[in-house]
């Protein structure tokens, strides 16, 4: 294992403690905070936190663009952030099946070591191994922090584990043994254009633990995206169509890069507790300052300096040089309100200089407070 003790300058595990240390820093995270998420990232990239940064990726990471194997994301809850990180472990000779042997054995060493629950995640254990047939993962791990609190682990699964065409019947499965029989009634219909991606399931016993499943949509407008999430408790008509707009710069459809949609379910509802909008804000934007601009546009007062801080703390080069540092730009609903969250890509192996792919089927909107005005903000 790469301990704090052995991390070395040059190496991915360095490189990455120190943005995670600088975003930590700058939100305001007393010092055994800090050391707690460094403890915990040292553990989460214990397989690859010793490689030499430079080079090409050993193994083709789906968590970001250029293969990185981890990635930061900062929610920002009116004034108060959480900051979170999702990692891939890696085996030694990586395929699908030896990454997700790995996953297993790290998420046995999590109960071990941090305490979290795995019934839930050993009854579904068989519907998500891996075949041949297995694109892109087989296990991923996320853990957030919030000021004082203990470390919140979560797991991903992939649904495309043994096809797409069986994607769906897996996850309804998995619901069923969780408890959650009736849920398959709200998520979207899978078509050519709606396809499930993820499922994840946080590693608590609480009431509040949750089961989520995500869906990405092809080719889609704002009302597509916000019919799709309807069913979730603390759904606000109008309001995901108008982030979508803002972020996407566009009226759509979204056809650069998939929007995704998340439903949670908790213990003792079988209708979602609440919904989320996953906008791939980096292939709708000429440079990550663009984005920075949308961003602000649509957050509210208190979360601006919150924002300011995180990308100023995190980011290692001009926000002009590049898109895709700002993978994903999030938004949560639920009865409490709503939630922002912008993911945040280490960038290790690539910088892109343009993400805009497909631009000319879009109806791009140049002025911002036509959009704001369109948006209704």
């Amino acid at each position: 294992m790469h301990g704090l003790g052995s991390m070395r300058r040059g190496t991915l595990l360095h490189h990455g403690t120190e943005r995670l240390k600088n975003v930590c820093r700058v939100l305001g995270f007393s010092s055994e905070d800090e050391q707690r998420m460094v403890g915990v990232f040292a553990r989460m990239g214990a397989t690859w936190g010793g490689w030499p940064l430079g080079g090409s990726a050993r193994w083709p990471s789906d968590i970001t663009d250029d293969y990185s194997p981890f990635e930061l994301s900062v929610a920002i809850d009116g004034g108060e952030p959480e900051l979170r990180f999702l990692a891939e472990v890696q085996a030694e000779l990586p395929t699908v099946e030896s990454q997700w042997k790995a996953a297993w054995a790290f998420t046995e060493g999590l109960q071990r070591d941090y305490g979290v629950a795995l019934d839930r995640a050993r009854a579904i254990k068989d519907l998500f191994a891996p075949t041949f047939t297995c694109p892109r993962f087989g296990a991923w791990h996320a853990v957030s922090f919030a000021r004082g609190r203990e470390p919140e682990f979560k797991l991903y699964l992939n649904p495309l584990a043994r096809g797409r065409s069986t994607a769906r019947a897996t996850v309804h499965e998995a619901m069923k043994r969780l408890g959650f029989a009736g849920a398959e009634a709200h998520l979207p219909a899978t078509t050519a254009d709606d396809a499930i991606v993820y499922f994840s399931l946080d590693l608590t016993a609480t009431a509040r633990a949750r089961v989520k499943v995500y869906t990405a949509h092809y080719n889609a407008s704002p009302d597509h995206v916000e019919r799709a999430l309807r069913p979730a408790s603390g759904h606000v008509q109008g309001q995901v169509g108008k982030f979508c707009t803002m972020m996407g710069n566009s009226w759509g459809p979204f056809n650069a890069r998939p929007v995704q949609t998340c439903l949670a379910f908790t213990a003792g509802n079988e209708s979602p507790t609440s919904g989320t909008v996953y906008f791939p804000v980096r292939s709708y934007a000429d440079s990550d300052l663009e984005v920075q601009e949308r961003v602000l546009g649509y957050i509210h007062a208190e979360g601006e300096p919150i924002y300011r801080a995180a990308l100023g703390g995190f980011a290692n080069r001009p926000l002009e040089d590049g898109v895709g540092m700002q993978t994903y730009v999030s938004l949560r609903q639920a009865p409490g309100g709503r939630r922002l969250t912008v993911y945040l890509s280490p960038e290790i192996y690539a910088v892109r200089q343009s993400a805009r792919v497909g631009r000319s089927s879009c109806v791009v909107l140049r002025s911002s407070n036509a959009l704001r005005r369109a948006s209704g903000q």
